[in-house]
């Protein structure tokens, strides 16, 4: 993974304070990833983000991962998300304790974008 200081700044500061509210709050992350010349699956995803290769992954809409959320703060990701990042998709991995990834292109070709763990029951 590349350090969090190549990311995108607007990126960085629209996840600056947000937390995605599950069961249990979970601060949001920024990442990036080499290899955006591929297309991202379920699977890859595993790989880039070091994943158990038999954890359960799906691709979900990305209003999925918005639409739960409440605070005006997601509103402004999702508008940074789609001016910096094509492209993007959601993932969700796991089953209680998840992961979810909404990922895209950069505007230098690579993979980035912004995780939070959830916990689902």
């Amino acid at each position: 993974m590349r350090s969090v200081a190549e990311m995108p700044d607007e990126l960085k500061k629209a996840v600056k304070g947000l937390n995605y509210v599950s069961e249990e709050d979970s601060p949001l992350h920024t990442f990036s990833w080499e290899g955006g010349d591929e297309s991202l699956t379920g699977e890859k995803l595993l790989e880039l983000s070091k994943s158990s290769a038999d954890a359960k992954v799906e691709e979900v809409p990305l209003n999925d991962f918005f639409s739960t959320q409440d605070d005006e703060g997601f509103d402004n990701l999702r508008k940074v998300i789609e001016s910096q990042l094509s492209d993007a998709k959601a993932f969700r991995v796991g089953d209680v304790n998840v992961r979810y990834y909404v990922v895209g292109k950069s505007k230098d070709g690579q993979w980035a974008g912004v995780w939070a763990k959830a916990v689902e029951t």
